[in-house]
């Protein structure tokens, strides 16, 4: 991407406003009309294994004025666990934040193609500043394929794609002619006055004004309670199981995507209940923490090992289960939650609570 010099960014002020200028002066008189820009992009594709990423920024050359789409999509086969990197967060972008805003706009994960691979789509809006061209960074996808692990033992190798950067051109709305360049002059300074010279005695009173309405607003904030409304853990949960069953997935045929939503519900329900950051582990990582923390109880952990390794077993090794097993991977969802949604704390021979252990509460 380029930098742009103070001196040339100043007369580009100035050539825009008396670009503007001389549109308004010659509204209604010519019979030319504006030249139409393809709104076909520029793309990028890479692609390793069962893993391909597209990169595409449209249209090819924008008005600086107006709002471009840079959309990234990553396309992979089943049983492949992919991470897409946040675009906005490129260090190449935030080198240039003052040049140029890439804002995410939309995000769909993990939606079922008609070949039978899954796809992720990620949709940003882009807000030129300047005209002129613009480098857009690589797209980048980290991706790890179970199913090239020999046993449940060896991890699987963990890979990278990256797309090469892309360049495209935001042009400027109504250039100048060389014909008009020639009249451009320059702007006579303007001469500003010293800004404390007129008010300085206002500062003392402002100053006290400021430290009162401070003092307001701090005891303000000391009586006031922030409402906060949580939902309990268990409740989300079956809210997340309710709405799940209403889909009929398993009818439909889609069977992987079921095994997939309602692994990810228990995970996120154990993150909310227990405070386990389940979302952020693999299955052996997620097991082993639950295994070592004596809340679970070992009749849970032991259950809680069963349901996640018969979901991956649907969704890494391609097993195609019945209808009446992702019903009973339902129910046995729905009693982990009703198991675990409330404590009791055991109290010991001295009087003091023990660690709370996973009964339900009478």
């Amino acid at each position: 991407m380029r930098g742009l010099p103070i001196a040339n960014f100043q007369l580009s002020i100035v050539f825009a406003l008396l670009g503007a200028m001389h549109g308004m002066s010659g509204c209604g008189t010519s019979g030319k009309t504006e030249e139409n820009v393809s709104d076909v992009g520029v793309t990028r594709t890479a692609g390793q294994g069962p893993v391909k990423l597209t990169l595409t920024v449209r249209p090819k050359e924008p008005a600086f004025n107006k709002r471009a789409e840079v959309v990234v999509e990553v396309v992979a086969d089943k049983g492949v666990t992919v991470d897409v990197a946040d675009y906005e967060r490129s260090e190449s972008l935030a080198e240039h934040q003052f040049e140029l805003r890439v804002t995410p706009v939309d995000r769909k994960a993990a939606t079922p193609t008609d070949d039978g691979k899954l796809k992720w789509t990620y949709r940003y809006a882009v807000e030129f500043f300047l005209p002129g061209p613009y480098e857009f960074p690589p797209a980048v996808v980290s991706f790890v394929d179970s199913r090239e692990a020999s046993d449940s033992v060896t991890p699987a190798k963990a890979y990278e794609v990256k797309t090469e950067p892309l360049t495209i051109v935001a042009r400027d709305t109504k250039p100048l002619t060389p014909e008009e360049l020639k009249t451009v002059t320059a702007l006579p300074p303007v001469e500003l006055r010293e800004p404390w010279s007129g008010w300085w005695w206002a500062v003392p009173p402002l100053l006290a004004t400021l430290v009162m309405l401070l003092v307001v607003l701090i005891r303000r904030s000391r009586h006031r309670q922030p409402v906060v409304v949580l939902i309990p853990a268990y409740e989300w949960a079956n809210r997340q199981i309710a709405a799940l069953v209403s889909e009929d997935l398993v009818r439909k045929g889609r069977v992987q995507e079921f095994y997939y939503r309602i692994s990810d519900i228990i995970r996120g329900y154990v993150e909310r209940r227990f405070g386990v950051s389940a979302p952020e582990m693999t299955t052996e990582e997620f097991l082993a923490a639950a295994a070592s923390d004596g809340r679970f109880g070992e009749r849970n952990s032991v259950e809680l090992n069963e349901f996640l390794n018969a979901c991956d077993l649907v969704k890494y090794a391609r097993q195609i289960p019945g209808a009446d097993e992702a019903d009973a991977v339902l129910r046995a969802a729905g009693g982990f939650v009703e198991r675990t949604r409330e404590s009791l704390y055991r109290i010991e021979g001295n009087g003091a609570p023990g660690r709370p252990t996973m009964e339900r509460a009478a």
